[in-house]
């Protein structure tokens, strides 16, 4: 019976030891995330302050942007009041193009349809 406690005691103190180990390569990892994680905080912080020239090519591309949609704006309703720019496709012609495409230039069915083919088995039966 002792012999069985020491060898569990053993087996125990083993398993503490393997788990104290990971837990401190745990803490070293996280220690290194986290000293990443304010690099990463420091340099952000860093570009959010834009320098001069950079706030005014975005400001002058802002304008630019503002321009052309007022532009497009114009444009299209200058279009809607003018003759629409598509006509609606007659249904008689739709349904004989349909019947062009289907039967070809000559008239004939390219894809007729055919009787139905035995399989391999039954024809060496």
């Amino acid at each position: 019976m002792q012999q069985r406690l020491s060898e569990q005691l053993r087996a125990l103190s083993e398993v503490s030891e393997t788990l104290t180990i990971r837990l401190l390569e745990l803490e070293e990892r996280l220690q290194r995330a986290e000293h990443h994680l304010e690099q990463v905080g420091r340099e952000a912080q860093g570009d959010s302050e834009l320098p001069g020239s950079t706030g005014q090519i975005l400001a002058q591309t802002e304008a630019r942007l503002a321009r052309l949609e007022d532009w497009l704006q114009d444009h299209q309703g200058a279009r809607a009041r003018s003759a629409p720019s598509v006509l609606p496709f007659p249904r008689s012609v739709a349904g004989e193009a349909d019947n062009a495409i289907h039967q070809g230039d000559f008239g004939v069915d390219p894809f007729p349809d055919e009787a139905e083919q035995r399989f391999m088995d039954e024809l060496s039966a």
